[in-house]
């Protein structure tokens, strides 16, 4: 008994210094190692990642590692609002398992749309037609996929967007505004929508900003965005994305 005990205890210690660390470090790629870590230690962490997080007001790293870790961290997370009732109020502990599980379900769901939405590799004009056949709706969910394949955590903004259709997180820290454009053969994306996205960052506390099309921008939307460090991505840039 007193091995498993001493185990559990330095278990403990070590999560509870790569959680030290993580939140002192100014290094993306070391939060990102160390997130990757206490990932793959899955139930053995999460115990002490909630305990630790929680208690320290960290609720966004809580919710981002307890995503990535998944069913498990929904079991132990259960556990811990059963056990925190007895002394209190549990309603921000609720809040985060409800958004875990919403995206853990939205993963799966984005699993299986990119079965049936990827784009064909196999020339540039299959691929152009897949892009122009999609409905807007259907190009918006193709997107919120790739960046969820590409690592990162995606966050619907709802139907009141605010000018942000998702905002996505690397490492959890760096927050992006992602604007949704799909338009027709022939026409172009306007200054209106750099506008759009910049009021975003804003609102959704954003680090940078994106607007993604199946289309081109106009020069005016160009130059609006290089002056407020937008980054653009159009038909091409996203056909490479797709195929990395």
């Amino acid at each position: 008994m007193m091995k498993v005990e001493n185990k559990d205890k330095i278990i403990d210690s070590a999560v509870e210094s790569m959680l030290e660390v993580m939140l002192s470090t100014d290094s993306h790629c070391t939060k990102k190692e160390i997130e990757d870590c206490l990932i793959r230690m899955e139930h053995l962490a999460a115990d002490t990642i909630i305990e630790h997080l929680y208690h320290d007001g960290y609720y966004q790293d809580l919710e981002n590692i307890l995503i990535q870790i998944g069913q498990p961290a929904v079991d132990c997370l259960s556990g811990k609002i059963k056990q925190y009732q007895r002394y209190g109020d549990t309603h921000q502990l609720q809040l985060i398992l409800d958004r875990v599980e919403e995206n853990i379900e939205n993963q799966d769901s984005s699993d299986s749309r990119k079965q049936n939405q990827k784009i064909q590799t196999t020339g540039n004009s299959q691929q152009n037609n897949n892009l122009d056949e999609m409905s807007w709706k259907e190009f918006e969910d193709f997107i919120e996929s790739m960046y969820r394949d590409k690592g990162y955590l995606v966050e619907r903004t709802g139907i009141k967007d605010m000018g942000a259709d998702f905002v996505i997180t690397e490492y959890g820290v760096e927050r992006t505004a992602v604007l949704i454009k799909h338009l027709n053969p022939g026409q172009k994306v306007t200054r209106n929508a750099v506008q759009e996205i910049v009021a975003a960052k804003s609102y959704y506390h954003c680090n940078s900003a994106i607007v993604v099309s199946n289309q081109d921008f106009t020069q005016k939307a160009v130059k609006l965005a290089e002056s407020n460090n937008v980054s653009l991505i159009n038909r091409e840039q996203l056909e490479e994305m797709v195929n990395l």
